[in-house]
Formats: structure tokens, sequence, C-alpha cells
């Protein structure tokens, strides 16, 4: 099965599951016994799971500035880095809000490919 490294770390470092292989571009620091897809050669499959912070439209700006400062701050830290890295998250802060908006957009059209190329359809 596929599904995100944080909801199999503690199994895999428990050995209750083996995990095959990892869809990251590099291998985890964690994990650095399990290859990536893009190792045993699936080189268009390299993805992960993201979670982001949105705001509403029309949020003014020092708000949003706020709060983007905010997360990167929290998530620089060395013990939020060790806890999140100990359960399978890999943070990683966006530069702006506008670059984390260019991530989702790319994200988006990338995903609405696989979908609409595999006609998938929801019931």
């Amino acid at each position: 099965m596929f599904t995100t490294i944080s909801s199999a770390m503690e199994f895999v470092k428990g050995k209750k599951v083996k995990a095959l292989a990892v869809t990251t571009r590099e291998r985890m620091a964690d994990l650095p016994d399990i290859p990536t897809m893009y190792e045993l050669g699936w080189k268009n499959l390299v993805t992960s799971s993201w979670q982001g912070v949105l705001v509403p439209t029309g949020t003014p700006r020092p708000i949003v500035d706020k709060l983007h400062a905010a997360i990167v701050k929290v998530l620089a830290e060395p013990e939020i880095q060790a806890r999140m890295r100990n359960a399978g998250v890999i943070a990683v802060g966006s530069k702006s809000p506008e670059d984390f908006k260019t991530y989702m957009d790319a994200e988006t059209a990338k995903w609405t490919k696989v979908i609409q190329e595999s006609g998938l359809r929801p019931d």
C-alpha cells in the first residue's frame, strides 16, 4: 500500500511492517536503509504529502506576513524539527506566501493531470 510515512513510521521502526520504498527524491535520514522509488527505477514517482496554513482571501497583508513569520520560526526550532523528523515528517517552510501558492498551483496541476489521464471519476 501507499501511505504517508508519518502514518507508518512507528510501525516501520517497530518492524511491524516492512517499508519497500519511499516516494521522496532522497532517502529519509531516519530510514536510511529504505530506497526511494526513484532509485528503484520509478523516475516519475517522486512525491510526498504536504500540509499548509491558508487564510481567507482578503486577509490583510500584515496578518499574513506575521502568520508566515511565526510558522517559519517554529519550523526552524531544533526541537520541533527533531519531533517532526522522528514522526516521519520533513518540515519545509515556504519562502513566502506567494511561493507556497505557486507550489499548491503546481501540485493541483500535476494531480489534475493524473486524475484526468487515469479516467477516475468520483462515485
